[in-house]
C-alpha cells in the first residue's frame, strides 16, 4: 500500500507501490493494471467526486528510479493537483510530507506511532487519514533526496512538498522507521516520466 497523487495531470506513486496490481505489456516501460483490480480515485472537499480509472490505462515506469506514472482520464474532472519544482535543491529546505500512512499495530512500535502522528498511541488513527509531517531535507544526490520529516509505514509515494511555495521536490521511497533514513526520488527524475504519460 502506499500514497497516489495528481502531479500535472498525472497520476504517480512509486513503482512497488503498484507491482502487484500491475502487470507487463509489450513494452519494457509500460504496465497496465491487472484485470481482478480496479483504481479508483476519490477527491474533492464539500463535495466528493469519484473518478475510476481505465482498467488499459498505461502506467509508465521509469528505467531505473522506483517511479510510475500514468495520465489523467481523458473528459473525466480533475483534482487541481500539484506541481513539479525545477533547479537545484538545498539541504535545510523545509518540506512537508502529505501521504496517508497506516498503522500496524502488530509490528509498529508505541513511541514511533506518537512521534509519527503527534498523538498518543492509544488513540486510534481513522484511515484514510492524510498525515502532514514537516522536517527538513538533510542531504540531496543525483536521484535521491534525505528528510527528517516523521513517517510510519505505507508512506511510500507521498509528495515532499518544499515550504517555501508548495512545490514537489521529491517522491517518497522508503520510511526511516526500519533505516532510519527517509529517502525520496528527487523531482528532477519525474520531469521525463510525466511528459512521457502525456493523455
Amino acid at each position: 500500500m502506499g500514497t497516489v497523487f495528481v502531479l500535472q495531470g498525472r497520476i504517480v506513486t512509486n513503482g512497488h507501490v503498484l507491482l502487484n496490481a500491475t502487470q507487463p505489456t509489450g513494452s519494457a516501460d509500460v504496465r497496465k493494471l491487472k484485470p481482478q483490480y480496479r483504481l479508483e480515485a476519490v477527491f474533492g472537499a464539500g463535495g466528493v467526486r469519484r473518478v475510476v480509472l481505465p482498467a488499459d490505462s498505461p502506467w509508465r515506469r521509469h528505467p531505473s528510479l522506483d517511479l510510475i506514472v500514468t495520465a489523467w482520464p481523458v473528459g473525466a474532472v480533475a483534482p487541481m493537483g500539484l506541481t513539479l519544482a525545477t533547479g537545484t535543491l538545498a539541504t535545510s529546505t523545509s518540506v512537508a510530507l502529505l501521504g496517508f500512512p497506516s498503522v500496524n499495530n502488530n509490528t509498529d512500535r508505541p513511541e514511533d506511532v506518537d512521534r509519527a502522528f503527534g498523538r498518543c498511541p492509544e488513540v486510534p488513527v481513522s484511515e484514510p487519514s492524510m498525515v502532514i509531517s514537516m522536517g527538513q531535507i538533510t542531504s540531496v544526490s543525483d536521484v535521491t533526496l534525505e528528510h527528517d520529516a516523521n513517517t510510519m509505514g505505507n508512506s511510500s509515494g507521498s509528495p515532499l512538498i518544499r515550504m517555501a511555495d508548495g512545490l514537489v521536490v521529491g517522491v517518497q521511497r522508503a520510511d526511516g522507521l526500519s533505516s532510519d533514513r527517509n529517502l525520496a526520488v528527487v523531482a528532477s527524475g519525474l520531469a521525463e516520466l510525466v511528459l512521457a504519460a502525456a493523455p
